[in-house]
């Protein structure tokens, strides 16, 4: 349980401590955690929810034993996100760069009833001394690639966020080598905004994870910008890092599916659908994509019964679309890992789907997987010996896969070759080698025949050379 303000059942620290020092203060409104300043931070910068910090620290029982310490070597997490006890959220939060502070901490904001042992006993209160050395925004990107860095400058209320589709409110200010480009106060729908909005990839990725009233400012990388295009309208260059200050006025979620009737699952269904197809018409497959995931989202569980044939019907209907128009626009990205995993799901509620099959052959082709494009294609035959299409990327996959096969025989055979003709010079040589071994033996038997005729040694050498000439030839 969290302490309260104003909880008459839980001590208060100043009452549990045996001492405060002069001068400090309460950070938790209930006096559950109080610090005290011993060194004042070097900038007026705080670190905000999310930011990876830094920090040294020495932890110490109300006794004065110390039970831990980073010794020099630096505690890096992450703040607000419930990675250390409550009292080190809540005391880090109000630090300033190269702060050094002691952190007073009731036990239900540090280790509670449980305590830590064998170090920590039971609802021990715990003393602090914390030194604040770095932090770094917090990255929003999925992938972690530090693309969209965010500095909280305001908090925010409440804890809902909004979703896809919610109709948000905002203000927001875009900058460029600090000179300001963008400046407005709109209204739009989360990962729906139009071509004349010019609103970029990380807008909506922040403002899903924003609270109302929240004002962040993101440190945003080209990739999550205009990208390699730039912006004409906006006169941003190819590749520009860009800044924005959010604020998130306001917002209205979108009906979540759980809260929804099986039909109007069905009928949010239809109407994302028709969006999606349009971005895909238009080219813009990632919008498409952020649409035809909604199908599936809205189409993750229903409430119909066994006998409700024709809304099983449909509803089977409509998720096979979801998979197989999201297969087609990862293709059209070229992304076929991707393309074969909603092909797989696809595949799972219609094992003879004609359209998965095709598609998961194709985008094995393109990845040179011929073997498996060819079973593929092979397979949307028997399905529809008709299908055009299939049956001429069968055989294309056939020749493809002979070219391959007559290519590797070629190399191996004249790798072959090669290894015959190298056996076969040094068979020669050996020979040659053996003739002049055999030629000196015999031109060293008339030697020693010589020595004992008196023969001149000029002959002897002539035949020697007469030998190994012999040989050589």
């Amino acid at each position: 349980m969290d302490l309260t303000e104003g909880d008459a059942e839980v001590p208060k620290v100043q009452e549990v401590l045996t001492e405060l020092p002069s001068g400090a203060v309460s950070l938790s409104g209930d006096n559950g955690v109080y610090k005290f300043i011993r060194k004042e931070g070097t900038s007026e910068q705080k670190p905000s929810t999310g930011s990876k910090v830094t920090v040294d620290y020495t932890g110490k029982l109300e006794d004065g034993s110390v039970f831990d310490s980073s010794s020099g070597r630096k505690f890096t997490f992450n703040l607000g996100k419930s990675e250390v006890i409550k009292a080190w959220d809540l005391g880090v939060a109000s630090m300033k760069r190269g702060e050094v502070c002691e952190l007073y901490c009731h036990s239900k904001y540090a280790y509670g009833e449980r305590g830590s042992p064998p170090k920590i006993p039971k609802n021990a209160n715990l003393i602090f001394e914390v030194e604040l050395h770095s932090w770094e925004a917090e990255d929003l990107t999925e992938d972690k690639d530090g693309g969209i860095l965010r500095e909280i400058l305001n908090a925010g209320v409440d804890y809902t966020m909004p979703n896809n589709g919610a109709e948000v409110e905002l203000e927001l200010v875009g900058k460029h080598n600090d000179n300001v480009f963008d400046e407005r106060h709109i209204t739009y729908n989360v990962s729906e905004a139009d071509e004349e909005l010019q609103l970029i990839p990380a807008i909506d990725i922040i403002v899903k994870q924003m609270k109302k009233s929240e004002h962040s400012r993101i440190f945003v990388k080209s990739k999550y910008g205009f990208g390699a295009a730039g912006s004409q309208k906006f006169n941003i260059p190819p590749n520009a890092d860009l800044v924005y200050d959010i604020k998130l006025v306001k917002f209205e979620n979108a009906a979540e599916a759980w809260e929804m009737t099986d039909e109007e699952r069905l009928e949010n269904s239809s109407i994302v659908k028709e969006k999606g197809t349009k971005f895909f018409k238009d080219k813009k497959y990632l919008k498409a994509i952020v649409q035809y995931k909604k199908i599936l989202d809205y189409l993750e569980h229903h409430d119909a019964k066994e006998d409700q044939t024709d809304l099983l019907e449909n509803w089977k209907k409509m998720k096979m679309a979801g998979y197989l128009n999201l297969a087609l626009c990862y293709n059209k990205l070229k992304d076929y890992a991707e393309t074969i995993h909603m092909c797989e799901q696809a595949l799972k509620e219609d094992p003879k789907s004609e359209k998965a099959l095709y598609r998961m052959g194709e985008a094995y082709f393109e990845q040179k997987m011929f073997d498996e494009a060819q079973k593929h294609f092979l397979e949307v035959i028997k399905v529809n010996a008709n299908n055009k299409p299939a049956r001429n990327m069968k055989v294309k996959c056939d020749q493809t896969i002979k070219k391959l096969k007559d290519a590797e025989r070629s190399k191996y055979k004249g790798m072959f070759d090669k290894f015959s003709k190298q056996d076969e010079e040094a068979e020669i040589r050996k020979k040659v080698e053996q003739q002049k071994e055999r030629a000196k033996a015999k031109a060293a038997k008339k030697v020693a025949k010589t020595d004992e005729s008196g023969e001149p040694a000029e002959a002897v050498n002539d035949g020697m050379k007469n030998g190994i000439a012999e040989a050589q030839s």
